[in-house]
């Protein structure tokens, strides 16, 4: 095994125990919506926006959306000509222990690459 592959290995590694938060909830909206349509409908900071991804030992939620920030989101999904098409499973916390390898790596380099 060469070295560079050892090193992102490590880096790998490191990543997914940063980011492992109990809930995939905000994960899912952020993914689904976008930060900037979020802060929007929210009134929050796009920083702590992101922040819902963290967990809470870091400054984050632990995955979950905050409870205004939720009901923000579900009224304005819910007004007429809406340009959200958010499901009710959308806002309802999943566990990360659903998700796979493959989803779990995507989302790891996603959050690498800075995408949100």
């Amino acid at each position: 095994m060469c070295l560079t592959g050892v090193c992102e290995f490590r880096s790998f590694l490191t990543i997914m125990c940063e980011n492992q938060t109990p809930f995939l909830q905000a994960d899912h909206l952020i993914d689904k919506v976008g930060v900037a349509r979020l802060c929007e409908i929210t009134g929050r900071h796009a920083v702590r926006v992101r922040q819902w991804r963290r967990g809470k030992s870091v400054g984050g939620t632990d995955g979950l959306v905050p409870a205004e920030c939720l009901a923000a989101i579900f009224l304005a999904n819910a007004e007429p000509g809406s340009d959200l098409r958010l499901e009710t499973a959308d806002f309802l916390p999943r566990p990360r222990a659903e998700l796979d390898a493959s989803e779990l790596l995507l989302s790891i380099q996603q959050r690498r690459r800075g995408v949100s």
